[in-house]
């Protein structure tokens, strides 16, 4: 009943509320580009999707960005392997959201995130496979994705914590073509 009362305080506050709540769920857009045993993951393109991501809402102000690896492309985010968060330089590292648990009919703590204050980056080299934990193999498929994350501190936020959902993209590390080294190495050592 608590927690009923709770989520009605909160629905009317944000519906009668001036004004309303807004809540950002925009997703990051990657470009995946395929090297020899690597892959490039750059979601630091499109100016437009940034600012959206990047300036926030009324409720939640943007953190960071959650890199993630999936086992296939139809995977769900809980079985996804972390590759790396970045986040703002800030002085919070560490969010933790109180939820309620049904099963226990209990509030429980729980670290969302563990940041390091390192700053935003908008692209990632990847080499290794963290389901196989060896190196990325030419032709094989990978799958990725990238989140952005935001935190509030209002009493009016059912969670201190907001994820994004990811869009999921397929990646095949593989050798450039000759031709294509050739022009490469043409350019990097033209006067």
């Amino acid at each position: 009943i608590s927690l009923l009362k709770f989520h009605t305080f909160i629905l009317q506050k944000s519906y009668f509320g001036s004004p309303p709540i807004i809540i950002n769920q925009t997703k990051p857009v990657v470009t995946v580009t395929n090297f020899d045993g690597e892959i490039l993951l750059d979601w630091g393109e499109d100016q437009n999707q940034i600012n959206k991501i990047e300036k926030g809402d009324d409720l939640y102000k943007f953190e960071g960005y959650n890199v993630y690896q999936f086992p296939k492309a139809d995977s769900k985010i809980s079985e996804a392997k972390l590759v790396a968060t970045y986040d703002l330089y800030n002085g919070i590292t560490k969010i933790v959201s109180v939820d309620f648990d049904p099963s226990t009919q209990s509030y429980t703590s729980t670290t969302r995130i563990n940041g390091s204050d390192s700053g935003i980056k908008r692209h990632i080299s990847i080499k290794q496979d963290l389901f196989r934990n060896q190196p990325l193999v030419n032709w094989n498929e990978y799958y990725f994705g990238v989140t952005q994350y935001s935190y509030s501190s209002s009493i009016l936020a059912l969670t201190s914590y907001r994820e994004s959902n990811a869009n999921i993209y397929k990646a095949i590390p593989q050798p450039l073509p000759p031709g294509l080294i050739n022009i490469c190495l043409s350019i990097l050592i033209a006067p």
